[in-house]
């Protein structure tokens, strides 16, 4: 490389750009996916035409998630070179991933799996797009032959082709089959939560909930810092009717995230729907003093506050949400600000009236119809 890229080498351009190609190929085969771009871009520039140069380049940047980007210097390499199926199975590798000529794509791999029915790759791909195509027993069948290949070596893969299988199984009445491909997969990874989550929910399918509460809860224990599994546990607790599991999940979270204000509001609700509004009471109150909840928990709060007939505290939510609402006037999009602000006023308005307070119930109307004064639906909304 250095030699070609000498000031005195006779190196013709077409094989400087082969030489700095393989070079870039090298790189990207070693990680050094930066370095190896950069190198194959440049060989690219000078040799457009060149299929493995045009697919080397691509390769770089699928590499670096510039899909869309790849279509170009792909489909110029695989219209130049149709017998390298190297370069046909990235290209429809490409469209799937960018949802373009999914058709093609579909062709293209099949026609890959006629010459050479090995390539595991291939099967993989075909499954998600005869998916995406909504082929769905094609798919089915194409997701269990690829979770035949060394595919599952790989535990992304492993997880997409089980997740997918299990997808088409459901979508055909087949739940059995959906179960015990989730099955086997989480015990072969029991660490991944989407793997789990799925399972639960095909056990609830298939009426067995107490299996399913028990994976859940798994998942759950093992994340109990991802929030977005908080919340799945806790929605997919009360689907099963065991809404003291998910007050129980809800509490031990909030020891972990003692600030997060959605958490409390959750919890509140469910003591709403236990019966114990005492309980939900406090929580709200707990909200209201939250130096950190948004405009929106803190009016939520507020309507809770307003239904366990605790006003004045509603009036101290929604006072902090009208002034976090000031200062967010300058958003974008002005005209919903005005809009949350009239509900806020509207809202005060009612606390205020709950507590007899009659004149501040005035004040806050009077504030809401000065948002919008040439809007007659407003009025109408206020009055």
């Amino acid at each position: 490389f250095e030699l070609a890229e000498s000031p005195h080498s006779e190196v013709s351009p077409n094989l400087k750009a082969h030489i700095t190609c393989s070079l870039g190929q090298t790189l990207l085969d070693l990680g050094h996916t930066e370095d190896a771009f950069h190198i194959l871009e440049e060989a690219y520039r000078q040799s457009p035409a060149q299929a493995n140069i045009a697919h080397g380049y691509a390769r770089a940047l699928i590499k670096q998630g510039q899909m869309k980007n790849a279509l170009v210097p792909l489909s110029a390499a695989a219209e130049s070179a149709p017998e390298n199926l190297d370069i046909q199975q990235d290209l429809a590798h490409v469209q799937y991933e960018t949802r373009s000529n999914m058709d093609k794509a579909e062709l293209t791999l099949k026609h890959i799996l006629k010459k050479e029915p090995q390539r595991w790759l291939a099967k993989g791909l075909l499954a998600q797009v005869f998916e995406k195509n909504n082929k769905k027993k094609a798919a089915l069948e194409m997701y269990n032959l690829a979770l035949g290949t060394r595919l599952t070596k790989d535990p992304d893969w492993y997880k997409q082709l089980a997740l997918g299988l299990s997808r088409m199984a459901l979508a055909l009445n087949q739940p059995d089959t959906a179960l015990a491909a989730l099955e086997l997969a989480w015990r072969k990874h029991p660490e991944n939560s989407e793997l789990a989550r799925n399972l639960a929910i095909v056990y609830m399918v298939n009426q067995l909930p107490d299996k399913a509460l028990h994976v859940a809860s798994e998942t759950f224990q093992s994340n109990l810092s991802d929030l977005e599994i908080v919340y799945w546990f806790v929605n997919f607790a009360l689907e099963l009717n065991k809404p003291k599991q998910a007050l129980l999940a809800l509490e031990k979270a909030i020891l972990i995230h003692p600030r997060v204000a959605r958490l409390y509001l959750t919890l509140a609700d469910i003591q709403l729907q236990l019966g114990n509004p005492e309980a939900a009471h406090e929580v709200f109150g707990q909200i209201s003093a939250m130096d950190n909840a948004s405009a929106r928990e803190l009016s939520l709060a507020a309507d809770g506050l307003v239904e366990l007939k605790d006003p004045q505290r509603a009036i101290t939510c929604l006072e902090r949400a009208l002034a976090m609402g000031g200062v967010q006037a300058a958003h974008p999009d002005a005209e919903a600000q005005k809009c949350v602000q009239l509900q806020l006023y509207t809202k005060l308005a009612e606390a205020h009236t709950a507590s007899q307070e009659h004149h501040a119930a005035l004040e806050a109307l009077e504030e809401a119809i000065a948002i919008r004064p040439n809007n007659p639906q407003d009025r109408k909304s206020v009055v």
